[in-house]
């Protein structure tokens, strides 16, 4: 073979492996580790002592947009970015639902609060959750919006609430987390006093 070919080859072969090189630490740079997060129940103290409400809570609905497990977070009003590295460490309904049972429990004091599906538990009202809107935007808000709907025993609609609150959350994404788990908590207390203004 002609030296120059020989040339050529060797040449295309070594660019080759460059891009390569090239290409394999630009992935490794921009993977970065994985962080994973579950909310917390902020609820402190009996707000709303209501010991003898029985209630099952759940199930929670969210929109199809919540419904994986990377965090989302709103660029602008069309605009909506899926984290791959800031995780939910478990299914995002079944969070809130244990989050929103958990308060629930210390805000009113009642021990006959049961969580969506356990069996056994003789028919009793339920609470059912629907969220439309659970995110953070690039101005520092968090948002939590949706309906909650209370359903009697034999499953007819007693009452039913829309909610959209919002609070300010610093920029890292455990401060966003924290908020969210505040805008729960609020969320649990409006439902609540929602309840025992019924029973009253």
């Amino acid at each position: 073979m002609h030296p120059g070919v020989i040339m050529r080859n060797r040449l295309s072969w070594i660019t080759a492996l460059i891009i390569f090189a090239g290409t394999s630490l630009t992935g490794c740079s921009s993977s970065g580790p994985t962080d994973y997060y579950l909310l917390s129940a902020d609820a402190k103290s009996a707000t709303v002592p209501a010991p003898d409400l029985a209630l099952t809570v759940g199930p929670v609905y969210l929109a199809d947009y919540l419904q994986r497990q990377g965090m989302v977070a709103r660029s602008t009003a069309v605009n909506y970015q899926i984290s791959d590295h800031d995780l939910w460490a478990s299914q995002l309904d079944n969070d809130i639902n244990i989050v929103l049972l958990k308060n629930l429990q210390t805000i009113t004091g009642s021990s006959q609060l049961r969580p969506f599906g356990v069996i056994g538990v003789a028919p009793q009202p339920s609470l059912r959750i629907k969220i439309d809107r659970l995110d953070s935007d690039s101005q520092g808000i968090a948002r939590l919006e949706g309906s909650w709907q209370l359903l009697s025993s034999d499953h007819k609609e007693l009452r039913y609430e829309t909610f959209a609150l919002n609070t300010s959350a610093e920029s890292t994404t455990e401060s966003q987390v924290n908020a969210i788990s505040q805008l729960i908590s609020e969320l649990s207390e409006a439902i609540a006093k929602a309840l025992t203004t019924d029973q009253s």
